[in-house]
């Protein structure tokens, strides 16, 4: 499963200088949320910490937070934060 939660370009149109709201308005449009391989990542507002304990309990690799009314910017930035779960290896014993 491919999760997708930005997308920079659709049809020709260059995406990157919207919001990221109306970018994942674009990607919520184009991948039919839960009916193909890629799936749509939703986009919440509220407590962080809430969120990342709630995402903690899935499969996925962690929780990018952006902000909502920022255009994409490649690399590190200060409008994007990447956290990662850190999962004890399953015992081979």
């Amino acid at each position: 499963m491919f999760v997708a939660f930005d997308i920079l370009h659709l049809d020709g149109r260059n995406l990157i200088p919207l919001p990221l709201l109306q970018r994942k308005q674009a990607l919520w449009r184009l991948v039919e949320p839960g009916l193909g391989k890629i799936q749509y990542s939703e986009h919440f507002e509220g407590d962080a910490l809430a969120i990342f304990r709630a995402t903690e309990k899935t499969e996925l690799n962690g929780v990018i937070s952006k902000r909502a009314d920022s255009p994409y910017q490649s690399g590190p930035s200060k409008t994007w934060l990447k956290t990662k779960f850190l999962r004890k290896p399953i015992s081979k014993h």
